[in-house]
């Protein structure tokens, strides 16, 4: 889940040809809500992340994409992902808008996780964190991917 769509093309194309690739059996899917028309970011910070949990599957763990979150490494993240998955448990994302996400709102309802210290825009956080989960699909099945 996101704020915001995808607007970038090529960024667009990428990530849809990696969902097709896993959706099917670890049933990926992707949506968004749009961003508040707010212009004070404490305000528009809170709305969306109250929008965003209130579309989150309730039945489901939820990591929510953030700088201060617990940073792994693809073969981590692989074992986090495979652990769920065997447990036959759901498995959600979030990624915020601009501002990210209201901590006091999240707190205890997911877990963490950062994809870097750096700050990416939601496009180019929602590729990275969907090729991380096709590779982790891929070690999963057993198929070669390079390196």
């Amino acid at each position: 889940m996101t704020v915001g769509k995808t607007k970038n093309r090529s960024i667009k194309e990428e990530i849809d040809r990696l969902t097709d690739k896993v959706k099917d059996e670890w049933k990926v899917s992707l949506s968004s809500i749009s961003p508040s028309d707010n212009s004070i970011p404490s305000i528009k910070t809170k709305k969306e992340t109250e929008e965003l949990i209130s579309n989150l599957p309730k039945d489901s763990l939820c990591f929510f994409l953030d700088p201060d979150g617990k940073e792994y490494d693809s073969d981590s993240f692989y074992k986090l992902l495979k652990k769920e998955k065997d447990l036959g448990r759901k498995v959600s994302f979030a990624v915020g808008g601009a501002f990210g996400f209201d901590k006091n709102i999240i707190k205890g309802k997911g877990i963490l996780i950062s994809l870097s210290k750096m700050t990416f825009s939601h496009e180019l956080s929602l590729l990275m964190l969907i090729e991380q989960i096709y590779r982790a699909y891929t070690l999963y099945k057993n198929i070669p991917y390079s390196k």
